[in-house]
């Protein structure tokens, strides 16, 4: 039953993701981890077969190590916080709730090869202001989503090493307003009046060495996900143009970065599991992403958001309290991928927050069954720098805080059991 039905599943998440509200990503954009599972243990996955939609979504490899068909279903819930300060001035951005699912399934073919199928938002952000800042009006938004389907191999080269690889497919959406990536005309840059969505298209690749019983190691390598330039529509924001009011298009390519991850699991005693992840994000290599020679172009354009290559640290705890409950415990810490410096022209690209605590539990009530709860806190950070135009730096200085809190819901079917 389950081999007829999860296609389906998947296919029916990957609707749902397309309708989702946009991911709020702790680390730079990508998310802290995917399922409650992965993100109660912080994020830590890359030698562990605790979940199969944090395996799809670190290392394919580990795929093979679950027995029997297993699907698992997720639902997060988010609620981020972001606030733009300058003097004695400060505007809150609007009570964003984000919401969406994601799904994995995997299934052995024979006794060395399994195939697997996820779909999940890997990552976005969304901002929203509209206030007062210094006396002038400030009102500004963006929305950014990257939704991954993912169909995956693995094999067991031996019993102790596994090899995977996946297919990355993303379904990006982007919109920014004012589209500070845009021609500024008279000094006021394009109003948006809608987004625009590409695909994109990638792999990753990735091994599992069981060192012995007690100790396994992980690594994978996602490439960064080309796509083609977003064709967002606007309008000449400049009341003092003859084409004020007039439609254009704003041109401007976003890549998904590369990810490169090594992890290490322990299993001290039966009842206990450690793992602990590290993460580098080529943001510096990713279009849109990194800033170039310039912060502006020669038209006055923002030549891209300048983030910075990111480093991030996960690690996590399982204890089995009994047969039919697992408590779970993480901490992930990662660089901020906005420095001071260009925090003023990344007011509506928050991919600041860099500390993240989390807890979760799990109940199987039968052998085939289990629901997982996760609750995650991203503790507020805070970015500081000048006023960056495209004539130079103003005196006065800005400030972006953001944090974020989730909670994440999942049901596991197995049917070898757990």
């Amino acid at each position: 039953r389950i081999h007829r039905t999860t296609p389906m599943l998947v296919l029916a998440a990957a609707v749902l993701l397309t309708g989702a509200t946009r991911a709020q990503a702790q680390n730079g954009h990508f998310r802290q981890g995917v399922g409650a599972v992965n993100s109660a243990m912080g994020g830590a996955g890359t030698a562990t077969t605790q979940s199969l939609l944090g395996t799809l979504y670190l290392n394919p490899a580990a795929m093979v190590g679950y027995e029997g068909t297993r699907a698992e279903f997720s639902i997060d819930f988010q609620r981020p916080g972001h606030t733009v300060e300058t003097g004695s001035s400060s505007v809150e951005g609007a009570d964003v709730r984000a919401l969406f699912p994601s799904v994995a399934v995997a299934s052995p073919v024979s006794d060395r090869v399994s195939l697997g199928l996820g779909a999940y938002q890997v990552g976005g952000f969304q901002t929203s202001y509209a206030g007062t800042l210094n006396g002038a009006s400030f009102v500004a938004a963006s929305e950014y989503s990257a939704i991954r389907i993912t169909p995956s191999v693995a094999f067991a080269v031996t019993d102790a090493i596994w090899l995977g690889g996946s297919l990355l497919f993303d379904c990006t959406s982007f919109m920014q307003d004012p589209l500070l990536v845009g021609d500024p005309t008279g000094g006021s840059y394009p109003n948006a009046v809608g987004g625009n969505s590409q695909p994109g298209f990638g792999f990753q690749a990735g091994l599992v060495w069981n060192v012995n019983d007690l100790v396994a190691l992980g690594a994978s390598y996602a490439s960064k996900t080309g796509v083609s330039e977003y064709t967002l529509p606007s309008t000449v924001a400049d009341p003092g143009s003859a084409s004020y009011g007039d439609l254009q298009e704003v041109s401007f390519t976003l890549e998904s970065p590369a990810m490169l991850a090594a992890g290490l699991s322990m299993t001290p005693l039966p009842s206990l599991l450690l793992a602990a992840d590290v993460r580098y994000l080529f943001y510096e290599d990713a279009a849109g992403f990194k800033a170039g020679d310039a912060t502006f172009d020669s038209s006055d354009a923002l030549a891209g958001f300048g983030w910075q290559n990111v480093f991030v640290f996960n690690i996590g705890a399982e204890y089995s309290a009994s047969d039919k409950v697992a408590l779970r415990v993480g901490y992930n810490h990662g660089d901020s991928a906005v420095t001071d410096e260009l925090a003023s022209v990344n007011l509506t690209t928050p991919g600041i927050v860099k500390d993240h605590l989390s807890f979760g539990i799990g109940w199987q009530p039968t052998r085939r069954f289990r629901i997982d709860a996760g609750y995650t806190v991203g503790f507020e950070n805070s970015v500081t720098g000048p006023v960056l135009t495209p004539a130079g730096a103003l005196p006065e200085s800005v400030t972006l805080k953001s944090g974020s809190n989730a909670f994440q819901l999942a049901f596991a079917l197995g049917t070898r059991g757990f």
